[in-house]
Parts: structure tokens; sequence; C-alpha cells
């Protein structure tokens, strides 16, 4: 009877050792199988999400569901840096997911955060650089600007327009690239236009690592002809194809009972990266409206353009 009882208490005992364990390795930093080809992707101080285990994570997934534990942005860890030219640094990610019970009344913050550099200097919001943590190169080649006045670029943005139903509007490119984004040794070409901001005002620059927007503030409603876009002009199977990866054309004037004409967007491409290990970059893109900004990651599949990742501030 004693050696049943000793056996009983010895297996409850084993029990309890294995639960504690586990809770105990839940909230380590390690994992326990751990993706050595986890991306964990913000830009200008907004955590964007993650590519986890072959997939694209939102960040309120990323940082809320249980799965995710382990990859979460906890502070503390170090991410690399980069500007539009590549490289810009080593970088310490500040705490972002607020688990505190004094900062409770608040609520959890999936979205912003800071990155201290090893010359001590802080970035934040309004830096316009890349925060990453991942085990690749992620520039493996580099994007060229070329010039916005570009001839031939100009009169296809006009047979665009025209197309799209602005034949009197005038082309107005604001940033021009030529980047061989899937590795294949031809180069596309992204072309960002609009006609909605004075280029030669201060409201807004399309200058590389800066914000897009400066100073002042945007229109709260469209006028006709008003245009902004950033069209990928991609060879698909040998043909040229042109692809949207935003778009917006004011056919009429705005009004509050056509929404989709009242408020126009702003866009900016900031970065070409490979977000995911493929090989192939992603684009980096903001947009600003009246009321807010938001950034944008887009994976090209041939002739698509697949939003992957975005979060943003604003109403």
């Amino acid at each position: 009877m004693n050696y049943l009882r000793i056996t009983i208490f010895l297996s409850i005992l084993f029990i309890f050792a294995a639960q504690v364990q586990a809770q105990d390795q839940l909230f380590k930093q390690e994992p326990l199988d751990p993706d050595k080809n986890a991306a964990i992707i913000g830009f200008d101080s907004m955590l964007l999400g993650a590519f986890v285990y072959g997939q694209w994570i939102s960040d309120d997934d990323l940082q809320q569901k249980d799965q995710y534990h382990f990859h979460r942005i906890w502070g503390g860890e170090q991410c690399h840096v980069y500007s539009s030219k590549g490289f810009d640094g080593l970088g310490t990610m500040s705490a972002i997911h607020n688990e505190h019970p004094e900062f409770e009344e608040f609520g959890l913050d999936t979205r912003t955060y800071t990155v201290e550099l090893e010359d001590g200097l802080t970035l934040g919001t309004g830096s316009s650089r890349l925060a990453l943590r991942c085990s690749w190169n992620p520039i493996p080649r580099q994007a060229k600007a070329l010039d916005p006045q570009n001839t031939a670029y100009n009169k296809i943005l006009q047979e665009y327009l025209a197309q799209h139903g602005l034949p009197q509007a005038k082309p107005q490119i604001m940033q021009l690239f030529k980047v061989d984004l899937d590795g294949d040794g031809t180069d596309e070409v992204l072309i960002c236009a609009q006609n909605i901001v004075d280029p030669k005002s201060r409201v807004a620059t399309w200058q590389p690592d800066q914000p897009l927007i400066l100073e002042g503030g945007l229109p709260t409603g469209a006028q006709k002809g008003n245009y902004s876009l950033v069209l990928l002009r991609k060879i698909v199977n040998g043909q040229v194809r042109e692809i949207p990866l935003a778009q917006f054309i004011a056919l009429k004037d705005g009004t509050a009972a056509d929404p989709e004409q009242i408020t126009p967007y702003v866009h900016k491409i900031f970065q070409f990266a490979d977000l995911n290990g493929d090989g192939v970059l992603e684009v980096i893109m903001g947009t600003d409206y009246y009321e807010g900004s938001f950034y944008e990651v887009f994976e090209i599949h041939k002739d698509n353009a697949i939003l992957v990742l975005e979060n943003g501030l604003g109403v």
C-alpha cells in the first residue's frame, strides 16, 4: 500500500513539474520552435507586421495572438536600420507590447516604437527608416532614381491618364525608379505622380528618407482632374503591363454624397526591400490624406500587386 501511495505521489509531482516547466518556457524569450526565417518589420516607428512561418502577419495579430508570442517586440531586441541608400546601422528597439498593469488604462500599443542607434541617436516618427529583424540580406539589389522630367515616361503617364478619363491632365511625376524587383535581370519601372499638391510648396516632399507631409495639410476635398497614383511597369510574358499599386483619379468634384471622390490621397515610394527572404523586393509606400497617414507593403507577383502589410494613424 505504501508503495502504491509513493507511486501516485511521484506521478502527481511529475505532472505538476511538467506543467510548471511548460508554463515557464511559455514566458521565456527563446521559442520552443523558432522560425529562423522570420522577419519583424517596422517603418518610421510604426510596426507594420511580420513574416512568420511562411505567412504575412499583421501588427495586431503579431502583438496579440498567442502563437506569435516569441516573435513580438518586447523591447531590447537588436534590429538593422535601412535608409533608401541601404544599411544605416544597428539599433535596439523599444518595447511595443504593453502588458504592464500600471498602464492598462491606455490599452495595448500595437503600433509604435523607437530605435536607439549605437551612436546614441533615437529614431522615432519622422525618421523614415526601415527597422528590420531578419537573417538574410534584405537589400540584394538597389533601385536607381531617374529624372522625373524624363520625356518618355511623362508621355506614358499622360497616355495612362487619358485612358482613365483625364485626357487634358498635365503629367507631373514626383518619383521615378528603375529596379530589378524579382532578380531576373530585367528592370521594372515605378512612377509616382500627382497634381494635388504644388511641388514647389512646403506642404510635401518626395525627397528620399523624409516624411511625405512637411507643413500644413492636404485638401479635404477633390477637384475634377485631380490624380495621385503609383504605377508599376513590368514585362510579363513578353508584354509590358501597367500595374497600379495605388490610384486616385477624380472625374468630378468631390461631394459628401460621393465619398469615393471626396478625399484625395497622396502617395510616396520610400524603399524597396526583400521582407520575406524569397529574393524578390517588396515596395514600401506611404499614403497621406487630410485626416491621417499610413504605410503599406506591396508584394509583386507576375502582374499582381498584393497589399500584404499596412498600418497607420488617422480617421
